[in-house]
């Protein structure tokens, strides 16, 4: 945001942006106070959205390019009986 849509905003906006962003004391700031520190907070902020986060191995999600497909881990866990389902009622 520039410094002119800041000073735009009420000063209960400005003051919800200063403690959602960590600013101390923001209760107690004036609103150029405000707008020079949010100024400051959102200076070093990207604008890009993140990349997306690759998926682990074993999921369902298609590989993303560059990424080499693997099978799922064949560890499943605990080991089953060999008696499994066969003892039972």
């Amino acid at each position: 945001m520039t410094a002119d849509q800041l000073a735009s905003l009420p000063l209960k906006e400005l003051r919800a942006l200063a403690a959602g962003r960590g600013i101390a004391r923001s209760a107690k700031l004036s609103k150029d106070e405000l707008v020079a520190a949010l100024q400051t907070a959102l200076g070093g902020e990207r604008r890009e959205p993140p990349a997306p986060a690759s998926a682990p191995a074993g999921s369902s999600a298609p590989p993303q390019p560059g990424q080499a497909w693997q099978p799922a881990p064949r560890d499943y866990g605990l080991a089953v009986p060999d008696a499994y389902g066969r003892d039972r009622l």
